[in-house]
């Protein structure tokens, strides 16, 4: 789930779904925004990590039971490459620490806020300005050096 806009003060008893347990980043600066995982109770989750610059969230796990990686980001229309910088810098920890021999599935869920983005061509128009084409240029490295190919919207 993105832009979850939950708070600090916002209990994780009051977001419940009975049997899921909930695995969220909040977001602490602003309003809106925010990151969460819902993953159901009958999964072994591990090393859960979470991010959160006052621009964008990220929640992190793997769900060792599938083999598989999971992550949910939000990042607002106005974050600066420098912020997503921040969230590929700790995907890409994240995915360097996984054993490469377990061969595990990675989804990586949420919005990036990047209309002139066409993810299924690995593109962009510049129209949105150089901010933007440079958040569009990371997003496409990190997708292309981890050989993340099938987007789904």
């Amino acid at each position: 789930v993105t832009e979850s806009w939950l708070k600090g003060y916002i209990t994780d008893a009051q977001v419940t779904i009975p049997n899921y347990s909930v695995y969220r980043c909040d977001r602490s600066k602003r309003t809106r925004g925010g990151a969460l995982l819902y993953v159901h109770n009958s999964l072994i989750v591990a090393d859960v990590a979470k991010f959160d610059d006052g621009t964008c969230e990220v929640v992190i796990c793997s769900i060792e039971s599938l083999n598989m990686i999971v992550a949910s980001i939000y990042r607002p229309p106005d974050a600066s490459s420098k912020s997503l910088k921040k969230v590929t810098d700790l995907l890409e920890s994240y995915l360097d620490q996984a054993n490469p021999e377990d061969d595990k599935t990675v989804y990586i869920t949420g919005d990036l806020n990047f209309p002139n983005m066409n993810w299924d061509a690995h593109t962009f128009t510049r129209s949105l300005g150089l901010e933007n084409a440079k958040c569009c240029e990371m997003i496409i490295n990190f997708m292309t050096k981890y050989f993340l190919t099938q987007v789904s919207r």
